[in-house]
C-alpha cells in the first residue's frame, strides 16, 4: 500500500508511518497527562494523532506545546476505564511513547470518540 493514502483503520496502531516509510514498530511505553508534561518540560515533542478513517496527522515540532494546550490538556486518559462523558468534547486520547531514530520524542495519541 502506498503510505502517502494510508489511513488508520483500527486502533491501537501495531506502528507509525508518515509519508514516505515506517517510522517504528515498537510502543515502548503508555504514558499518562503528567508523563507528557514532563516531556514538554524536557525537550520537544513529536505529537502524532491516530483518528480511525483518517490518515496519521503529524503535529509540527514548533507546534507541540500550543497543540497540548488547546487539545490535550485534560484529554488525556490514564487508566483503561474511561468514558467519553468525562471529557470535554466527549473525546479523548490513549498517549504513548514509541521507539524512533529520531532524538525528539514520538507521543502517538489514538484518538476514541
Amino acid at each position: 500500500m502506498d503510505l502517502q493514502e494510508r489511513i488508520v483503520a483500527k486502533i491501537p496502531l501495531e506502528e507509525i508511518w508518515n509519508q514516505s516509510e515506517i517510522i517504528s514498530k515498537e510502543r515502548l511505553k503508555y504514558i499518562t497527562d503528567e508523563d507528557v508534561r514532563n516531556l514538554l518540560k524536557q525537550d520537544k515533542v513529536q505529537f502524532v494523532v491516530a483518528n480511525v478513517g483518517f490518515p496519521l496527522d503529524w503535529v509540527s515540532v514548533d507546534e507541540h506545546l500550543d497543540f497540548f494546550k488547546s487539545e490535550l490538556k485534560n484529554r488525556i486518559a490514564d487508566n483503561e476505564e474511561n468514558y467519553l462523558e468525562n471529557f470535554s468534547g466527549n473525546y479523548f486520547y490513549y498517549a504513548s511513547v514509541w521507539n524512533s531514530d529520531s532524538l525528539i520524542s514520538i507521543v502517538l495519541l489514538e484518538m476514541y470518540h
